[in-house]
């Protein structure tokens, strides 16, 4: 209903013209995406709408609102559920990752992710075997890492914490446990415990740019007094120390979207884009890149 009326509001001086989109909802989510095609609001709900009526244009149209409202959670939980529909279990993933990350204890985001996770686990069972066993022979942290890693992959991440918390003591000296670590838990929308890990991380290697901008987007998330004026100045430490490392561009481009500066944040992506080829990072970067530049209706 919320989403219905803002978009009556939108068209209500042209209402008068379109009577005969309210013949039903699918009728008025066409004309309003005719009118409104890059409203996130629009494009969630005609997405959904066409969705679960089996078009697979709702899925394209779904994909390009999380791409250019990733923080929206019902249209994250739409495009994992429209994945699911196609059997597309890996797909669905990481919109459910993102959902169960921003909402914890939303029980639909929960059943929903831990439904695709066990599809997911079930399809690459040999590789966790295998890794667990060479992770149980050798004993190191690569081998812990490559097994956790395979656990997140799949949607285990308890799994994978429960390993971390078993090994934090004998790996409590190394960045790389606890920078895997920290992005686990921010998988489970445990924000405070990944600030935690990844302040830990720059203790033992201070000028790890890539943690500097994770840790920036933990405190940007957690947004306490602060928070952002801590993750400006750790993103401006990682441009200074990595000034071509993609990772730590695109959060300098979408902290000066934060700021206003949206055509430096654009100037940021139309150099990422150069030469990168086509593929899920390409159309996320000219998504955002566009949204930027054009505003949303």
């Amino acid at each position: 209903m919320l989403l219905t009326s803002m978009v009556v509001v939108a068209g209500l001086v042209r209402s008068w013209q379109r009577n005969a989109d309210w013949r039903d909802n699918g009728t008025l989510f066409a004309s309003a995406y005719q009118v409104h095609p890059t409203s996130v609001p629009v494009l969630y709900g005609y997405g959904q709408w066409l969705a679960e009526a089996g078009d697979p244009r709702g899925l394209e149209l779904l994909e390009r609102c999380v791409r250019m409202a990733r923080g929206l959670f019902d249209a994250q939980l739409a495009l994992g559920r429209a994945y699911l529909r196609l059997d597309l279990y890996d797909k669905a993933l990481s919109p459910f990752q993102s959902a169960a990350m921003q909402q914890p204890n939303h029980p639909e985001a929960r059943k929903l992710l831990a439904q695709a996770a066990d599809r997911v686990a079930q399809a690459h069972q040999d590789d966790l075997d295998r890794l667990v066993e060479q992770y149980r022979l050798n004993g190191d942290l690569p081998a812990l890492l490559a097994w956790t890693d395979a656990l997140v992959r799949t949607g285990r991440v308890d799994e994978a914490l429960a390993a971390f918390a078993h090994e934090r003591d004998r790996f409590a000296d190394q960045a790389a446990f606890h920078r895997a670590r920290a992005a686990a838990f921010m998988l489970t929308g445990q924000r405070q415990q990944a600030i935690e890990s990844y302040r830990t991380c720059l203790v033992l290697d201070p000028p790890w740019a890539e943690v500097m901008v994770e840790l920036a987007t933990a405190l940007l998330d957690r947004h306490e007094p602060g928070d952002v004026r801590e993750a400006e100045q750790l993103i401006d430490r990682a441009v200074h120390l990595a000034p071509d490392n993609p990772q730590v561009l695109i959060a300098r481009a979408e902290l000066l979207s934060l700021q206003g500066r949206r055509e430096e944040a654009v100037q940021i992506y139309r150099g990422l884009l150069e030469g990168l080829p086509p593929g899920d990072l390409r159309s996320t970067l000219e998504t955002r890149r566009a949204l930027l530049e054009h505003g949303s209706d």
